[in-house]
């Protein structure tokens, strides 16, 4: 499975709840959004080192005061493995792709509510209880372009809806995927940054079930 260097070279290893192991990484990536015709175009276009279906299960406070700061916490499954991701935003990026702080911790099942104090990395945040609020289901292909880069190619299901995303994961040096782009003719989409997975899981559940709240 890939590992990108930067993930690697950032990667401390820790303790974690319940004595499990914790993990800190630095994550670079571009994101593109794409729609159904340029998806498909692409998933033709290479032949892909990995398939799988990957499911995230997302948590906030009743007020959304992850969302609100910028973070996400959610419990991946993969694989019949379950890990806590907790991923905070780097505000002090001012480049076209997106820099985060991914923290990782084993956990054993998907419950319906999580204790904020049992995570550090965002208990100064958030006091209290953190509520499942619903899953996205991502079927992902991921390709290594080398060392150091990836590029995953996903279609994700959410909320009665659907959507696509192509992703760059990258070490310091971006001048690989920046050229995979431009063959794929969609450099034009770097002028915007789009919104992440659970920023547009939210937004969706806002307009769903929360219209006129905030």
């Amino acid at each position: 499975m890939y590992i990108s260097k930067t993930k690697f070279l950032h990667s401390k290893l820790s303790k974690g709840i319940n004595g499990g192991k914790c993990s800190r990484m630095v994550e670079k990536e571009y994101k593109i959004i794409l729609n159904s015709k340029e998806y498909e175009k692409i998933k033709k276009t290479y032949i892909w080192d990995e398939k799988y279906i990957q499911e995230n299960y997302y948590y906030d406070t009743k007020n959304l005061d992850l969302y609100k700061l910028g973070i996400t916490f959610r419990i991946r499954k993969k694989n019949l493995k379950y890990t806590v991701q907790i991923k905070l935003n780097n505000k002090t990026n001012e480049c076209i792709y997106k820099t985060k702080e991914e923290y990782e911790h084993d956990i054993n099942y998907i419950p319906l509510c999580v204790n904020s104090e049992q995570y550090n990395e965002i208990n100064e945040y958030v006091h209290g209880k953190l509520y499942l609020i619903e899953k996205l289901v991502t079927k992902r292909r991921m390709k290594q372009l080398s060392e150091c880069s990836a590029i995953f190619l996903d279609k994700s299901f959410y909320l009665e809806r659907h959507d696509y995303e192509l992703e760059f994961e990258f070490d310091n040096n971006d001048e690989e995927c920046l050229n995979e782009i431009q063959k794929l003719g969609l450099s034009f989409k770097l002028k915007v940054s789009p919104d992440g997975k659970y920023k547009r899981f939210i937004k969706e559940y806002i307009s769903k079930y929360k219209k006129g709240g905030k």
